[in-house]
């Protein structure tokens, strides 16, 4: 058994209690694994709070080709404890024993996963940080990040729209609520319309979500050529469309 801890949910970037959950683990003999896929981004930042409790996991997740901006696809999990996927994975039928390797020096990556054959999806990780290194990528994931908070600000100052959370990484929720009375099915619909024009715009992406039965509108900014003044255009561009369907209804 375990338990999955969440290190930047994907809709606000919401970081679980980590340290609470090792408590609870450590209790219950249990293995503590925590999704950090979108959120391990956090880890090269410069100016905002890291993942606290991230080192207390038993195994990690991290996608680099969410927020270490590397191409699709690649994804990673990192152990503590190497020598338990061993104890797991660790079938060594003779056609693939190998006989020079008397010291054990070889790294198997068929005896530590279900794969036996893998493409080498590491390598552009290896190749971005050689040619950028971690504090020009942590600086582009601090921009993210403040271009999410900028959006936050403009929405705060708003009268028709608000915001789920504060954001803490880049992943913002905001929601457009009109002057008058609208069911939830009637604003869900209005939601989906105004992402489908924004889109069609061919300016701006956007994606819709439920949080708590409501509708969202979701924006992610995780590139590294996202400027401040792009979430100025889009929430300006927000707003008119969103005025524009609800005129329209």
């Amino acid at each position: 058994m375990c338990i999955v801890g969440m290190a930047g949910t994907t809709n606000t970037g919401a970081i679980d209690a980590l340290a609470n959950l090792r408590e609870i683990a450590d209790r219950e003999a249990m293995w503590l694994h925590v999704d950090a896929a979108y959120g391990g981004g956090m880890l090269l930042s410069k100016k905002w709070p890291g993942l606290p409790g991230l080192e207390l996991a038993d195994s990690i997740t991290i996608d680099p080709h969410k927020w270490f901006f590397a191409p699709l696809d690649v994804g990673a999990i990192l152990v503590k404890d190497e020598s338990r996927l061993e104890r797991s994975f660790g079938l060594e039928p003779p056609y693939l024993k190998d006989n020079r390797d008397t010291k054990g020096e070889r790294h198997q990556f068929y005896a530590r996963g279900f794969e036996q054959s893998k493409r080498l999806r590491s390598l552009k990780v290896w190749m971005s940080l050689k040619r950028y290194g971690a504090g020009t990528i942590g600086a582009w994931v601090d921009g993210n990040v403040e271009q999410a908070r900028h959006l936050y600000q403009l929405v705060t100052k708003s009268e028709n729209f608000r915001a789920a959370t504060e954001p803490r990484m880049s992943a913002i929720c905001i929601r457009y609520e009109p002057p008058w009375p609208m069911t939830e099915e009637m604003l869900g619909r209005l939601h989906k319309e105004v992402a489908v024009r924004v889109e069609d715009g061919g300016r701006f992406w956007t994606s819709t979500t439920l949080l708590k039965e409501k509708w969202w509108f979701r924006i992610c900014p995780v590139n590294i050529r996202t400027r401040l003044e792009h979430m100025d255009a889009l929430f300006d561009e927000l707003q008119r469309t969103c005025a524009d369907v609800t005129e329209a209804r």
